[in-house]
């Protein structure tokens, strides 16, 4: 699929995620309302809300990329998220340190084949990732099988 470039070295992607379109525009659905709105209180009343519906326009189109731009990175021994439009930032979790997970379908969710997965983990940084609005697939059972090849890997066994 293609190789991820980190500090240490090139790490072959064996997923790349991106949230739907669907999942964005739900993000962004209060903005959009709140545009309408202003449109019409501009069209109706007041001109001035023109440019309060100038600002809502520019600030939900933002938002919608904002979603869009966000890439999970699935490697052999991490998940990567990728954020950010023109800034980026990059938070990587090891593999290792994954406990269990938990898959959320929504009935919108599911009517749309989408699904969000949140990863419980040890990691210092991030107790919780969150994998959210990506096309309905099999990644829960790819993570699982990469998590136990990682723990095998650095030799990490759970004691309960």
């Amino acid at each position: 699929m293609g190789k991820f470039r980190d500090g240490a070295g090139d790490a072959e992607i064996l997923a790349s995620l991106h949230p739907t379109n669907i999942y964005a525009v739900s993000r962004i659905l209060p903005f959009l309302l709140l545009l309408v709105v202003s449109i019409a209180l501009a069209h109706y009343f007041q001109p001035a809300f023109y440019g309060l519906a100038y600002l809502l326009a520019i600030w939900t189109w933002w938002r919608f990329l904002s979603v869009i731009f966000i890439n999970y990175i699935l490697t052999r021994e991490l998940i990567i998220v990728r954020k950010g439009i023109i800034a980026r930032s990059y938070n990587s979790l090891e593999l290792f340190r994954v406990k269990d997970y938990n898959v959320e379908q929504s009935f919108f969710m599911r009517l749309f084949g989408i699904m969000s997965v949140r990863l419980y983990t040890t990691d210092l940084t991030t107790d919780t990732l969150d994998i959210k609005g990506v096309p309905l697939s099999n990644i829960t059972a790819q993570i699982r099988d990469l998590v136990q090849e990682a723990r095998i890997k650095n030799r990490i066994f759970e004691i309960n």
